[in-house]
């Protein structure tokens, strides 16, 4: 068996690197090297240092014109993007829907623990969601501590970049520890956490399972066979990965960073000892695997009672024509520095390289746009393994350019001749490229934040900084070094005009109609209908503490997605548009809220008008609650939407039954119940008592979700519930005066964050223990 030599280079390049690093980059302390990196984040984010943030939903008018109301200041639209998007539309902006959903799960958790609670029912999306379920929920991220304890724009914005400066500090531990120099660490560092694709995704946590990545590297190369101290310690990075990122960027991480550990190993170890690395993989994944238990048992709960609309995503594939690469602004941006060092890196062969080197080759054969390949690929990533979006293999992309450019800053500075050349030539004609694509895209030039010819004048700083690294001596100042580093990563960090960050001093405050509402109608559910600007965005009904029926979300509870959607596949935005539809009754809502410019014209009433929005009656509309006057069992064959509609003539208050394998007394009450008194006596999240008074046998219908972990008792006594139009909760009540009580107790939740709970103590136990397990 050979032994992997570890990766500084060998014969003259390895003497040449010695000779420079005995010329003064060891003499450099580490902290201090760190200093180009955090000056870098800070100049970056030096507006959150006097009280801005960078949510950027004054971005979009339908997401914006709430906050800009409540704040009492005109909505400034982003011009740039407006402008953007005229030039490329197929480009997708896709933070303003998951910022909405992220940004008001977190903020109703932090209320919620605030009152000494964790949230495990939403009944402010939709028509009421579980959160642990849902796979993207994630309350226990410990960079969101500082947010739970005082929710503000401002701190959740300060969260985030936490995770920038958490990520950058693992990639330069991981590179120095593969014998990079601290100028050579600094850089790939500086790449890994401010490149485009981080700052394009930043506020909807897409990048924080790669900020992981460089840690889970750390944690499997430190493993020793047979050390169980070493595997638990190993396993936690992939179980704050898991507590930090979606499902799908963890999964496509953990993919890497195994085939890493697997092929390659540690430094020390032996070069094809691939099962006993398997083993020690197995054992990392299972003991991640029962720390995240809470994570991932409740999502398989949910595939058995919902409708993913990821099932019919090979029908919302991007075309696979050259447009299908650029599917975000940042794809538009390269600096032509970083290409030109990944060119010097291509003659460097050790395997620790060509890992790096093969992962970005299998990202560009998914991503570009090779009409049948292509197509394929996503065939099989979308159905059948998982529906992985291809936007975080954008993100392998630029993590494999972090890990190749430091190799390539090392090959041009030991006075080889051919990676010299290669990076000028490399870095040359991506520059013109660049300059050719600014010309293209006619983007605006009075927008500061995003001005193209202060990125122009960045990016020829990058190039002829790396042009100067090309034309110095092999032995320099290991302070120059660092100096012409930053200014390489400068036109990464700042790519002036494509990045998303939003800079603004808005605040979050409810306004005056979300406050009217929750003191008039408490229980009542609302709508806000398309217009010029949502009045409460889909899923902010959670931040606001407002039942909104609209829903942003990839999941729809039991046939809630047959309901409001017909085949092919739906967007993940449920709003509505006409208010005095069937569907917009059926959601539960008895109010529409829309600005009052865009007042619904026909007989829908005007009750309030507060802070320029109207909240108006829905003609017809029965509500949440109501004695269904007619009822009919379910027939799988006929679509829930045309059996609804039919059995009530259109008119609201029926109810089409699934007995859900429960015993269903039959024959159904039938016809409008005289006299009947209906009201809510609690309505909270997982608690819902309601007081009942008929005169014979009725059946009451909650038009919240119906989902397994919710009890009925009646008088105290258990009963059934039943599916009720594919998607609500409907039990059966004897005449007389009665008090109907729903419970959320869901068990597999307990059981699965018990196991969870317990796995985490063991791991640090042993951890901690300073005698090794063997």
């Amino acid at each position: 068996m050979v032994k992997e030599k570890s990766d500084p280079p060998s014969g003259e390049i390895r003497e040449r690197c010695n000779s420079r690093s005995q010329s003064g980059h060891r003499k450099l302390p580490g902290a201090v090297s760190l200093l180009p990196l955090l000056t870098l984040l800070t100049i970056a984010f030096a507006p959150i240092f006097i009280g801005q943030n960078f949510l950027p939903f004054g971005r979009y008018p339908n997401w914006g014109w709430a906050d800009a109301r409540n704040n009492g200041v005109p909505l400034k639209l982003d011009e740039a993007f407006l402008a953007r998007k005229k030039v490329i539309p197929w480009v997708s902006d896709m933070d303003f829907g998951h910022l909405s959903g992220f940004f008001a799960g977190d903020y109703y958790t932090a209320q919620c623990l605030r009152s000494g609670s964790i949230p495990l029912w939403d009944p402010f999306s939709g028509c009421g969601y579980p959160t642990f379920d849902s796979g993207q929920y994630r309350p226990f991220n410990p960079f969101k501590c500082l947010f739970y304890f005082s929710p503000t724009y401002w701190t959740y914005c300060l969260c985030l970049l936490l995770g920038l400066f958490f990520g950058s500090l693992g990639a330069f531990l991981w590179l120095r520890r593969e014998h990079f120099t601290l100028v050579e660490a600094t850089l790939g560092a500086a790449i890994f956490v401010v490149n485009p694709w981080v700052l394009d995704r930043l506020t909807i946590m897409d990048p924080n399972a790669f900020f992981v990545l460089p840690w889970a590297l750390l944690g499997l190369h430190q493993v020793k066979s047979g050390n169980l101290r070493s595997i638990s310690l190993a396993a936690i990075p992939f179980v704050l990965m898991g507590n930090m990122g979606q499902p799908e960027p963890c999964l496509v991480v953990t993919a890497v960073v195994s085939a890493h550990f697997l092929f390659l190993g540690n430094l020390n170890s032996k070069r094809y000892d691939w099962l006993k690395r398997a083993k020690i993989l197995g054992l990392v994944g299972f003991f991640s695997a029962l720390a995240l238990s809470i994570h991932w048992i409740p999502l398989l709960r949910l595939y058995n009672y919902g409708f993913s609309y990821k099932k019919l995503a090979l029908s919302v594939v991007v075309p696979y024509s050259w447009k299908g690469f650029f599917t975000l602004a940042s794809d538009l941006f390269v600096a032509p520095a970083i290409l030109a060092l990944a060119a010097a890196a291509l003659g460097y062969s050790k395997d620790r390289v060509r890992f790096w080197w093969m992962v970005m080759a299998i990202v560009l054969l998914i991503i570009m746009p090779w009409p049948w390949f292509g197509y394929h690929i996503q065939r099989l990533l979308h159905v059948y393994i998982f529906a992985i979006p291809l936007v975080y293999f954008k993100g392998l992309f630029w993590t494999s350019l972090a890990f190749i450019a430091p190799v390539g800053l090392r090959t041009v500075t030991v006075g080889k001749l051919g990676p010299k050349l290669a990076a000028a030539i490399v870095g040359l004609l991506v520059f013109v490229g660049d300059s050719l694509l600014l010309g293209i895209l006619p983007l605006p030039l009075s927008d500061q934040s995003r001005f193209p010819l202060i990125a122009l004048i960045l990016i020829s700083v990058g190039l002829g900084a790396l042009l100067l690294v090309v034309c110095m001596p092999r032995r320099f100042n290991p302070a120059a070094g660092l100096m012409l580093t930053v200014l390489i990563v400068l036109p990464v960090a700042f790519p002036l005009s494509l990045n998303h960050l939003y800079w603004n001093r808005m605040t979050f405050q409810r306004g005056g109609l979300p406050k009217w509402l929750k003191q008039h109608h408490p229980n009542d559910r609302t709508v806000s209908p398309v217009s010029l600007g949502f009045v409460i965005p889909p899923n902010e009904g959670a931040a606001y503490g407002v039942r909104c029926a609209e829903l942003n979300t990839v999941f729809f509870l039991g046939r809630y997605f047959q309901f409001f959607f017909r085949p092919p596949a739906p967007p993940t935005l449920i709003a509505f548009r006409n208010p005095s539809s069937l569907i917009l009754r059926q959601t539960g809502a008895t109010l529409s809220l829309v600005p009052e410019d865009a007042r619904i014209k026909g007989p829908g009433t005007l009750i309030k008008s507060e802070s320029g929005s109207d909240a108006q009656k829905i003609p017809g509309a029965m509500g949440r609650l109501y004695y269904s006057w007619k009822s009919a069992l379910y027939i799988p064959s006929v679509p829930i939407g045309k059996q609804v509609a039919e059995l009530g003539d259109r008119k609201d208050g029926v109810a089409v039954i699934e007995t859900m394998g429960q015993r269903l007394l039959l024959p159904l009450p039938e016809g409008k119940i005289a006299h009947g008194q209906l009201k809510f006596v609690c309505d909270k999240p997982q608690k819902i008592i309601i007081s009942s008074k008929t005169r014979h046998l009725a059946f009451v219908v909650l038009r919240d979700s119906w989902y397994p972990g919710w009890r009925a008792f009646l008088d105290g006594v258990n009963i059934p519930i039943y599916r009720v139009n594919g998607c609500f909760r409907g039990v059966m009540v004897p005449q007389g005066r009665h008090t109907i009580q729903f419970s959320y107790h869901p068990v597999y939740v307990y059981i699965s964050a018990t196991v969870s709970f317990v796995a985490i103590i063991f791991l640090i136990l042993f951890v901690l223990r300073k005698k090794s397990f063997r």
